[in-house]
């Protein structure tokens, strides 16, 4: 008798388990989203446009802006790349490849350069009450540029 009641006891289990994962793996995404529980669609060009509250020719030219930086990212990038081809296959034919490490130090830097030139744009098109408010919250921006990379 004792073993029919933990046999039941048992199914009712598993069967409020699998209602638990079933619930989670339907309703999960409607909640959390495909990602989980952050906002879609707002990364930094969302954050920007939100924290300096820009009028709506601002953030045309803003979004001119981010075009333009995502194209010179991607040349930058496209440069590293030959850099880092140059130096394998100079590094695997036993040559130096000081010169070449210098070359590709300098490209890596160029991003971040890049980088600064772009928001030093953001912060043209700005008001004078928007680049003291700019000013302010650029401090955050750096831990929020580098956990959402531009992706070419």
């Amino acid at each position: 008798m004792n073993e029919l009641k933990t046999y039941k006891r048992l199914t009712w289990a598993l069967i409020i388990l699998n209602l638990i994962v079933v619930g989670f793996f339907t309703l999960g995404p409607r909640f959390f989203g495909p990602h989980g529980p952050h906002r879609p669609n707002h990364g930094p060009k969302e954050l920007i446009e939100d924290q300096l509250n820009l009028n709506v020719d601002q953030k045309e030219k803003f979004h001119h802006l981010i075009h333009q930086h995502i194209e010179q990212i991607k040349e930058q990038n496209e440069i590293i790349k030959g850099i880092r081809q140059k130096m394998y296959e100079a590094h695997f034919r036993h040559l130096s490849t000081d010169s070449i490490q210098s070359d590709l130090c300098q490209a890596i830097g160029g991003v971040e350069l890049i980088n600064i030139k772009h928001l030093e744009e953001i912060r043209n098109i700005c008001t004078e009450e928007q680049q003291v408010h700019f000013d302010e919250i650029a401090k955050n921006w750096a831990r929020i540029f580098t956990d959402h990379p531009i992706k070419p």
